[in-house]
């Protein structure tokens, strides 16, 4: 119930904060470029905030990332502090990738839960949009909750992917797992059977 109660209040905190997009004036955009050898059975995991996420399997052994951030705010200093404040982390763990955008709507507590107030709380808005190729086997566990679609391609790796304002699509995939959007799509196209018991589910969208 506590889960529901605070996804309530992210959403709510997102409404506010699109309509005041317009008070973010000043702009800036980076991108950042890694490469990662990871060891059998690879798993990949993303917890974004906002924006997108996309994943292809190709037949290499290297997990290429490119990670687009963009930063909107109200004035320089807003700039600055979201510069300071928000963060993607990255750590490998022996054939694990965690990808993490941290900042102060997190609340660092075991259940990784958030305490997002809205951009407008902050004076700024950070956007995270995810490209990243892996190998064809590689599990991955993904998460975002607004302004961003999460697309897998060609991977035979388990999943736990869930969307919350965006819509979720699975191409030529072929393990199993869970996949949920609360308010968005579901589309999953199997190369193969899943392997072994999987869910598939929307509040407010087609499956």
């Amino acid at each position: 119930m506590n889960k529901v109660f605070g996804m309530i209040a992210i959403l709510l905190a997102l409404v506010n904060s699109a309509l005041c997009a317009s008070d973010f004036t000043v702009e800036e955009k980076q991108t950042i470029q890694k490469v990662f050898d990871l060891s059998a059975p690879r798993r990949i995991e993303v917890d974004n905030l906002h924006g997108s996420i996309h994943v292809e399997g190709y037949d290499g052994h290297e997990v290429q990332l490119v990670a687009h951030q963009t930063i909107a705010a109200e004035s320089k200093e807003k700039l600055q502090e979201a510069r300071q404040e928000v963060r993607l982390d990255i750590s490998q763990k022996d054939n694990r990738l965690f990808l993490y955008v941290d900042g102060p709507f997190r609340c660092h507590c075991s259940n990784g839960s958030m305490n997002f107030r809205g951009w407008r709380h902050y004076g700024y808005k950070v956007s995270f949009d995810f490209e990243l190729k892996v190998p064809r086997d590689t599990g991955v566990s993904l998460r975002t909750v607004d302004d961003g679609q999460i697309k897998v391609e060609n991977i035979s790796g388990d999943y736990d992917v869930e969307n919350i304002n965006g819509g979720i699509e699975m191409v030529e995939v072929a393990g199993s797992g869970r996949v949920y959007a609360l308010n968005g799509r579901v589309k999953v196209v199997f190369s193969r059977n899943p392997r072994s018991a999987s869910s598939f589910g929307s509040l407010n969208g087609r499956v």
